[in-house]
């Protein structure tokens, strides 16, 4: 069997292509979600290697489903991995625990569209939003500054999941998330 993974925010148009042409039933495509061309390679390769560990007799088979949540859970451990050390070094300054914080997220786009529609998700997940600002990327490129805040309760849950629609949002809008602040 042949499998070709592509992340929709990579070459899709390829996959796309592969997939709508092929005719061969040993060749199975897969197009995640929230990846580019590059991302999916250690979570799938990862999940693969223990595949093929694993195989013994008959066919080889991959649940396509399996490896695009395997995808999905990387993309998630590295975004909680950051949040986390956030909420670490905050506690160490003395954070109190569940007392409302507000929290500011930062997203940069350089297509209008993609900051924009940032913003709307955003403000659909009720965030409150500042106006968009342009201002230049550190290689004074010009970019849009998304700026959306939330007071929530200084929680793990609460935190992971809006620090989540967040980058789930930066992500689907193609758009960078620069992470967050917090402030009583």
């Amino acid at each position: 069997p042949t499998f070709v993974f592509e992340g929709v925010n990579g070459n899709i148009e390829d996959l796309e292509k592969i997939a709508a042409t092929n005719e061969n039933p040993l060749v199975r495509t897969l197009a995640l979600p929230r990846a580019d061309h590059f991302t999916p390679l250690a979570p799938i390769n990862r999940v693969l290697a223990d595949r093929v560990l694993q195989h013994r007799d008959g066919p080889f088979e991959v649940d396509l489903e399996g490896l695009a949540a395997a995808y999905a859970d990387g993309w998630n451990a590295r975004r909680e991995e950051r949040d986390l050390a956030l909420i670490a070094e905050l506690r160490g300054r003395g954070t109190p625990w569940s007392e409302p914080h507000t929290f500011t997220f930062t997203l940069r786009g350089w297509r209008d569209e993609n900051a924009r529609n940032a913003a709307e998700r955003l403000s659909e997940l009720g965030f409150s939003l500042e106006p968009l600002r342009e201002e230049p990327d550190a290689d004074g490129d010009p970019s849009l500054r998304v700026t959306a805040t939330r007071t929530i309760p200084f929680e793990v849950e609460a935190i992971l999941a809006a620090a989540r629609q967040v980058a789930e949002t930066a992500e689907d809008a193609r758009v960078d998330d620069e992470g967050w602040t917090a402030r009583r």
